[in-house]
């Protein structure tokens, strides 16, 4: 049996964004509980590997040989292709352009023809993907702009 903690201790201030990743972990926390680990891929700071969560990653973006995982505070190499990391990351990243991954927690808008994140940083939705980035929103119509209805 697993135990999920019943209270957060706040030592610093924070905003609405931090509180719903908590929430958002917590839940994921118990919908995991039955299984042994968390998604996650093996990375490199460059000089060190280590082991990221999918939760953790922003978006991942081509490089030379291989992605980049980009999260809040660090890009890190993934020496995979897209095609194999979709399969390993599954229904929590949609790909809004041909060499750009995004992990749909981390989108607060689309907007005109960008996906605005949290820390509002604007990742493009390229022509030949917004079809699909549609009708993501369509059946998520949380996160859906105006102008996209």
């Amino acid at each position: 049996m697993c135990s999920i903690p019943s209270f957060f201790a706040f030592s610093a201030p924070f905003d609405a964004d931090t509180v719903g990743r908590m929430i958002y972990r917590a839940e994921m926390m118990k919908w995991n509980c039955g299984r042994s680990v968390f998604p996650r891929i093996q990375v490199s700071d460059g000089r060190n590997k280590k082991m990221l969560l999918l939760d953790d990653i922003y978006y991942v973006k081509k490089v030379r040989n291989g992605l980049t995982a980009v999260t809040a505070s660090a890009e890190y190499y993934y020496p995979e292709k897209m095609d194999s990391f979709s399969e390993i990351a599954g229904v929590n990243f949609l790909r809004c352009h041909s060499s750009i991954s995004v992990n749909v927690d981390h989108v607060v808008i689309w907007e005109g023809s960008d996906l605005v994140l949290y820390g509002g940083e604007k990742i493009p939705v390229s022509r030949a993907y917004r079809k699909s980035v549609r009708d993501y929103f369509s059946r998520n119509s949380f996160l859906c702009s105006d102008a996209q209805k």
